[in-house]
């Protein structure tokens, strides 16, 4: 028979150390989406899009 222990801290740690690597490499990512690509990704309407972002002063637009 197969004994498997695992050290639940160890594993906590390495899966801390991951997430903050990942987190720490998303938020090197800027990206830019033109309209028709944000309709895509979000699966939104355009209208809501509009209704509920465009004129949002807080909603940054380049």
């Amino acid at each position: 028979m197969i004994d498997v222990k695992v050290n639940q801290e160890e594993v906590k740690e390495l899966y801390l150390e991951e997430l903050k690597r990942a987190i720490k490499e998303a938020e090197k990512q800027t990206i830019f989406w033109d309209m028709k690509e944000l309709v895509r990704q979000t699966n939104l309407s355009l209208s809501t899009i509009q209704r509920t972002f465009f004129f949002n002063q807080d909603f940054p637009k380049i």
